[in-house]
């Protein structure tokens, strides 16, 4: 991951140099004003103002922002030693089931993407669709759809414990798997979802994943004083 992340700033790095070939403007001060713009650009606030669009956004943004958050946390809870070890009992029980939940809206907003852009797009769509379009929307969707195989293979590989229905699609899903081939599955899920990770962070500075990215640069750097 740290390699392809190093990728993936190389590209931005890349990009930034084709960027310095127009003329240096000074944007400083004004502090207040480009935090709130910026923060209204993490937060997709302007995303929002269109209905359609704004919430098919926000249950891919914030669905992916806290499935990443649980992976983090996830492998955090690995690396720690026994006594500081807080994936547990009821505190286990609630990241199951809010991880679920944001792994159900992530891939609801990814669907929402395909039909809105694939199935009757609006013309302002339709001239803007381009082949990386479908990729970014397959790799979005492996990610979410492998995260949540890899869950269910997991759980039946521990032969579904009681406690792990709080994750509710993985539990689920965890009745498709064969215990004897359960290890198999668990191995080339996570497998599939780790690379689509891995391309995921190629694609963000070479596609229009980027706007990740500079839209909330752009907004924060967008006040200037302007010659009257």
């Amino acid at each position: 991951t740290a390699t392809f992340l190093g990728i993936s700033i190389g590209l931005f790095a890349m990009r930034a140099r084709n960027w310095e070939r127009g003329v240096w403007e000074r944007r400083s001060g004004d502090l207040k004003r480009r935090l709130h713009r910026f923060r209204q650009g993490v937060s997709m606030k302007t995303v929002m103002e269109d209905p359609a669009s704004g919430v098919m956004h926000a249950l891919m943004y914030y669905g992916f922002i806290v499935l990443f958050i649980g992976t983090v946390l996830l492998e955090i809870d690995n690396i720690a030693p026994s006594p500081l070890k807080f994936l547990q009992g009821a505190f286990y029980q609630w990241y199951s089931l809010i991880l679920d939940v944001a792994a159900v809206a992530f891939l609801a907003g990814v669907a929402w993407a395909v039909i809105r852009r694939y199935g009757a797009p609006p013309s302002r769509i339709r001239s803007k669709t381009r082949p990386e379009d479908a990729w970014i929307l397959a790799i979005l969707a492996l990610i979410g759809i492998s995260g949540l195989l890899t869950e269910a293979a997991r759980i039946a590989l521990m032969a579904r414990p009681s406690f792990e229905q709080w994750s509710f699609v993985g539990y689920f899903l965890s009745n498709l798997v064969p215990a004897t081939s359960a290890s198999g599955v668990h191995q080339i899920m996570w497998i599939i979802h780790a690379l689509a990770f891995l391309v995921f962070l190629v694609m963000v500075p070479t596609t229009k994943l980027r706007h990740m990215v500079t839209t909330p640069a752009n907004l924060a750097l967008e006040p200037r004083e302007r010659p009257k």
